[in-house]
């Protein structure tokens, strides 16, 4: 049996046992949530960002129903089911090991000044070049990411890429993922759906060491990439507010 109470400032909700009792915020429930318009009901993928939960998020209401904890959201007048041996699963309100992050040597982190001096280079140029591919490669290796242009328009050209530096490790999806428009999509990536900032494949191990996308043709319009360093991210919050900050890390 499990009990729930909710928080005077709707910011948290409390599920209680026998043995524990244990805290869920609201932004993070709410960010968790797994109704139709917060995720995919084809794949789970998350359709929404943390910029569209309202500011003025808190909860109204909770209740328990057998093994689901029933919230209220406001100011979205939105009711949500939560699985509760998952949140149990998934808990995140007791003690953490205490383990130190950091940026290995010869890494630098960046923001939108980098746009004046990209880690860009010719396809052609470097294949012939081992000089300037060292030097796309390093920026690569400084920067987390690279661009190549003016690359061959045919199938599988994207392992000429690979062959500059490497080998294919394959995976599920095979040597490589075709992102194409499919009806009843088992992807958002076979949609025309934007994607918001993420970082592919975490759960891998061993983690992607490098990934390269690679466009042979667009037949609409759109498909601006967009690529974001989370280490600055983390730096800029540490700098602005060191309280924070430390309640993330």
């Amino acid at each position: 049996m499990y009990d729930s109470a909710v928080s005077p400032d709707g910011q948290e909700v409390s599920i209680s046992s026998s043995s524990k009792t244990l805290r869920f915020h609201a932004i993070w429930l709410r960010d968790n949530a797994r109704d139709a318009a917060t995720r995919s009901v084809d794949n789970g993928q998350r359709l929404i960002t943390l910029n569209d939960i309202p500011k003025d998020l808190q909860i109204t209401s909770a209740r328990v129903d057998g093994e689901t904890l029933h919230i209220n959201f406001f100011p979205e007048s939105k009711n949500v089911g939560y699985h509760i041996p998952w949140l149990i699963e998934n808990t995140y309100d007791q003690q953490q090991p205490d383990c130190k992050g950091w940026t290995a040597p010869g890494i630098e982190t960046w923001d939108c000044k980098l746009m004046d001096n990209l880690p860009q280079a010719d396809f052609y140029t470097v294949q012939n070049n081992p000089e300037l591919l060292k030097d796309w490669l390093s920026k690569v290796a400084c920067f987390g990411f690279g661009k190549l242009s003016n690359g061959p328009v045919e199938d599988q050209a994207l392992m000429k890429v690979v062959d500059l530096f490497g080998y294919v490790r394959e995976t599920n999806y095979g040597r490589h993922f075709e992102v194409r428009t499919e009806v009843n999509a088992t992807n958002l990536a076979y949609t025309g759906q934007g994607l918001q900032a993420h970082t592919d494949n975490p759960y891998r191990d061993p983690a992607p060491s490098m990934q390269i996308l690679y466009c042979l043709e667009s037949s609409a319009e759109g498909g601006e990439n967009m690529v974001v360093d989370g280490f600055r991210v983390a730096q800029r919050l540490r700098d602005e507010d060191r309280k924070l900050f430390d309640v993330l890390s």
